[in-house]
């Protein structure tokens, strides 16, 4: 950067700091309406959220096998998962035939749920409402607790 620039920067920064002002253009005002209207929301969900692709996690977050992670999007709840293949899933964080929330923290599962954790990993599942018991985390999820793929 210029080194006169520089200095004049920081003289504007130096003086908007004792003067309490900002050098910042002109500021509007949106309507409330915007924010709060459900029918814009809907407009606003179909033409951008679910049309185009949005990052939910890192890869490092579940970059373990077996992996998971609870996040909180406009989609509601959902779970990230990497199965032993290394393959990333994404679910809505549901039971499909209970609506059971299935984790309720991160590497902690809801109702019904018991865990066993290796490296913030699931090995095991046991799904009390059905008595089952299914190994693979990402392959048998969906069969376990009726978990809708995203």
């Amino acid at each position: 950067m210029d080194r006169q620039l520089e200095l004049e920067l920081i003289e504007r920064c130096l003086q908007g700091f004792e003067t309490k002002t900002t050098t910042s253009g002109p500021h509007g005002r949106s309507d409330a309406h915007r924010y709060c209207c459900s029918e814009r929301f809907e407009l606003e969900m179909d033409r951008v959220i679910r049309r185009l692709p949005f990052p939910v996690v890192h890869s490092s977050d579940i970059r373990d096998t077996n992996a998971f992670r609870r996040v909180d999007t406009q989609l509601g709840q959902l779970v990230t998962t990497r199965d032993e293949t290394g393959q990333s899933h994404l679910f809505f964080n549901s039971c499909r035939h209970r609506g059971t929330t299935l984790v309720t923290e991160d590497f902690e599962l809801g109702e019904g749920i018991q865990r066993s954790l290796a490296s913030g990993a699931i090995k095991d599942i046991h799904y009390g409402c059905n008595e089952w018991s299914l190994k693979a985390f990402n392959d048998n999820l969906d069969r376990l607790c009726g978990l809708a793929p995203v």
